[in-house]
């Protein structure tokens, strides 16, 4: 009998001992850490972005995570505590790249990515024709908003100005409180006004909202159009969008902007997403 009851014994152990091991996995999984101060749960975050095109791949700290798809373009990753890089790329585009930092007050992030086409295709306006006229005039008449009198986006929560001065691109939000944005925090810090860019060299000759979007703002300015992120940390996206001799701009619709370079005129369509 005694030699019946070694297996016994020792199955227990080994039992015991997967027990142990697969109970310190599920609590690793979990985020429990043993440390100096005992036994804490780590810090766990997510992140979402809404890509504007489908085929959108999502990259964290380079890896691959996840792809857009045209009837589904939030895509989400959890995320340990502290600094990762997001990388959002489609064919054809500039990529989009934002440092987050996943702390215990900021465990969630979420951001509206945009990921504008390398190849724009524009439309040259034929002279003499309605929307060539519609276009030269609004074109003529539009001013470069200020201090005193700035652009107000869609839903009249953001302003934006640039202060000749101060030679800075201002953007402020000027809705309820409670209701700021994301973009106007840097981590735990949050505020209203935002300058976006500073010692200017070449001023803008136009700025304006991207179409249907009111975290990206369209500049002209030297030889070019840029799309450049309303985003209260010191690393924003910026784009390309046209390069000429010296280009101004002025909203169309919902999916487009005039540009006009000279006695050129053209309507390009930007697709930033919703």
């Amino acid at each position: 009998m005694r030699i019946l009851k070694k297996p016994t014994a020792l199955m227990s152990i080994i039992a015991l001992a997967l027990g142990l091991i697969l109970g310190a996995t599920a609590l690793f999984q979990s985020g429990w850490r043993v440390g100096s101060g005992g036994i804490t749960r780590a810090v766990r975050g997510k992140v979402c972005l809404v890509a504007p095109l489908a085929a959108s791949v999502f990259y964290v700290d380079e890896k691959q995570v996840e792809t857009s798809r045209a009837n589904d373009r939030e895509l989400c990753e959890s995320l340990t505590a502290g600094e990762h890089t997001l990388l959002l790329a489609a064919p054809g585009s500039w990529p989009w790249i934002k440092k987050i930092t996943v702390t215990a007050a900021t465990p969630t992030h979420r951001y509206r990515a945009f990921t504008l086409s390398q190849n724009i295709t524009k439309i040259t306006l034929d002279p003499g024709t309605k929307e060539y006229i519609l276009a030269q005039n609004a074109l003529v008449t539009s001013l470069v908003p200020s201090p005193s009198s700035p652009l107000r986006s869609a839903d009249g929560t953001r302003a934006l100005w640039y202060e000749p001065e101060a030679r800075s691109l201002t953007a402020e939000w000027r809705g309820e409180k409670r209701a700021l944005p994301r973009a106007f925090c840097e981590e735990d810090a949050c505020v209203n006004t935002i300058t976006l860019l500073a010692n200017v060299v070449e001023p803008p000759r136009a700025l304006a909202f991207a179409p249907g979007r009111d975290d990206i703002v369209l500049i002209a300015a030297g030889v070019g159009i840029y799309a450049l992120e309303i985003t209260a940390t010191p690393e924003r996206n910026f784009q390309p969008i046209y390069n000429g001799t010296s280009p101004t701009l002025v909203p169309n619709d919902a999916t487009s902007i005039y540009v006009g370079d000279g006695s050129t005129l053209f309507r390009i369509a930007l697709d930033v997403g919703l």
